[in-house]
């Protein structure tokens, strides 16, 4: 008895120095954080990508400009603070709210107007020289033998000193442009595609050969061929591992591929996409339906797809799939460039006999001699617009702007961005950045066409939702085409009059923040500091504050004459004609509350 006493003394003794660590620790964190708080040199930086590789990636920029900032003179001490998904938008939500933000966030995963309210513009820092392209411009010149990658980087550095920081990137940062504001409110490091990945080694089992396969017929023979492999030899084989997200990833793809002409046809003012108010249209004509034929014909190529999808795909996640395709057990998957590195490094860690190659090849397009969907096919879909990602913001809360400037300026060169996406297995995105072996494959591809078309008239709203409930019950087998397109199409009425009423009267909700903002500049303009350079930059703000007002103003204007436009042209036909008076008799319910 006594001998337990003493071990229930010694277990509690031993729990209380744990917490007492705890505690201790928990108290060094706090102190040591309100003294980075209070120190000028120390800049954090929030993100929330967890990927194998993206912390040590970044962590090197963060070490290498550390020492150059201690040549300077400065101690300067730059802190990463990785959060998950799923947490993200909440504690960047409550940090912004509270005024305990970091120096810089990532931006995504949180309301876009706390942009315009929280983190500086950064248009005008863009619009000057990157000077740190000068100081790598000295050091290339100064090595008496350069390797041919250092010898091409320096001709790129050569045109670049002088130019722009903007334009040292791959898509002149348009990525990170906000059209709502005018204003350019991040700097990124990196850029994303979506590829297919393919075990070499089961493809030379099974084909003979290890050639991808280039054209969508082709992917299909592929994928039947390792079915039937497997079914000969007793193995349990996948053609395609997927889960609901792989399947969307095909969707998109081969929706642009079957239905670009469409957006073309459908934008009415000519801004060179069809967006949500301008399919409502198409379906109030009776142009865009369930039954047209080049949007059946994109539902059905993904059925046909789904035959080499796992049973139950429909309640795999994303990480599912890929377990499968890293055990060997799957010939192909899809995915995006992000996901390289760790597919690798998973393969990698497998005993040598569950070891195999990998290969990487682009979604193949739709031939148009293909005998079932080569009367739609455009051609394939471009990847002009992936632009420039994994972007950082600088948050107003920052008491050292120039210093993150500082540091986004250093991490943007040819050498530092070559380096950062090589140890997080990403694709550069600045000008005479080096991509890895593998990230070749991914580089975008900008020759093709864009614009596709769906039923989502406002982007997340009611539309959307009823169409994915409706949609994925077919690809899994659970119903059938018609009954999905009677269903959308009966119910489509009363939902796009929620989303219609929402764009309609949401454009001028929107208006008296922004003709305070042009307002706040004006005065900047007329009572500011009347430095010729400060000036000019204020006036270009207000000049630049106009136009999403001015577009935001005519938004019901602009509504107004194209749906006069378009009930001009409603045909004759019951479907249609029954279809309209259903939206209208909701949208006249939905405005009336």
């Amino acid at each position: 008895m006594a001998e337990k006493e003493g071990n229930s003394k010694y277990i509690n003794m031993l729990g209380l120095s744990v917490l007492l660590v705890c505690y201790a620790g928990a108290i060094w964190n706090v102190v040591k954080s309100k003294r980075q708080e209070q120190r000028a040199d120390v800049i954090r930086i929030v993100h929330w990508q967890l990927e194998l590789g993206v912390r040590d990636g970044l962590q090197v920029l963060i070490d290498e400009f550390e020492a150059y900032k201690a040549e300077q003179g400065q101690a300067v001490e730059v802190v990463q603070i990785p959060i998950p998904e799923r947490a993200y938008n909440q504690y960047v939500t409550t940090q912004l709210i509270g005024g305990t933000a970091p120096d810089m966030i990532q931006i995504g995963m949180f309301p876009e107007e706390y942009l315009g309210r929280y983190f500086y513009p950064l248009s005008n820092e863009i619009q000057k020289p990157n000077p740190f392209m000068n100081r790598r411009l000295e050091i290339l010149s100064a090595k008496s033998e350069l390797t041919p990658v250092e010898a091409e980087e320096l001709e790129m550095v050569k045109i670049l000193a002088g130019k722009p920081w903007m334009d040292s990137f791959t898509d002149g940062l348009r990525g990170q442009f906000k059209e709502n504001f005018q204003e350019y409110f991040g700097v990124g490091f990196s850029t994303f595609t979506v590829r297919m990945y393919y075990n070499k080694d089961l493809f030379k089992k099974v084909l003979g050969h290890d050639n991808p396969p280039s054209k969508f017929e082709e992917l299909i023979n592929v994928s039947n061929a390792i079915k039937d492999y497997g079914k000969e030899n007793g193995i349990d084989l996948l053609p395609i591992a997927s889960s609901k997200y792989q399947a969307d990833v095909f969707r998109n793809r081969y929706l642009a591929e079957l239905t670009s002409d469409l957006s073309k046809e459908y934008d009415m003012d000519y801004s060179g996409s069809t967006v949500g108010e301008e399919k409502l249209y198409a379906m109030l004509r009776g142009d865009l339906t369930p039954w047209n034929e080049q949007y059946k014909a994109s539902i059905e190529l993904v059925q046909d797809l789904a035959d080499f999808f796992p049973r139950g795909f429909m309640s795999m996640g994303r990480e599912d799939s890929g377990f499968a395709f890293v055990q060997g057990k799957a010939g192909m998957i899809t995915s995006g460039s992000w996901d390289a590195l760790s597919y690798l490094k998973k393969i990698e860690d497998q005993p040598e006999a569950g070891r195999f190659e990998v290969g990487i090849f682009d979604l193949p397009s739709i031939s148009k001699d293909h005998p079932k969907y080569g009367q739609f096919a455009d051609g394939r879909n471009s990847e002009a617009t992936s632009g420039t990602g994994f972007g950082f913001g600088i948050t107003r809360f920052t008491r050292n702007f120039d210093l993150c400037v500082e540091f986004l300026q250093f991490s943007t060169t040819p050498d530092m961005n070559t380096k950062v996406n090589e140890i997080a297995g990403w694709i550069p995105v600045v000008k005479g950045a080096v991509p890895g072996e593998l990230l070749k494959k991914f580089q975008p591809n900008f020759v093709g066409y864009q614009g596709s078309v769906n039923f989502e008239v406002m982007s997340g709203g009611k539309v959307r939702l009823l169409e994915q409930q409706v949609y994925w019950p077919l690809i899994s087998g659970d119903s059938d085409f018609e009954t999905y397109a009677k269903t959308l199409w009966e119910k489509l009425p009363a939902e796009a009059s929620t989303d219609y009423k929402r764009i309609y009267q949401g454009s001028m909700e929107s208006v008296p923040n922004r003709q305070a903002r042009r307002s706040a500049y004006l005065a900047n303009v007329v009572l500011g500091d009347q430095d010729p350079e400060k000036r000019t930059a204020r006036e270009i703000q207000l000049q630049r504050s106009m136009q999403p007002l001015l577009k935001f103003l005519v938004t019901q204007k602009r509504m107004d004459r194209m749906m006069k436009v378009t009930l001009e042209q409603v045909p004759d036909d019951e479907m249609i004609q029954k279809f309209n008076r259903d939206f209208f008799k909701a949208l006249d319910r939905e405005m009336s509350q």
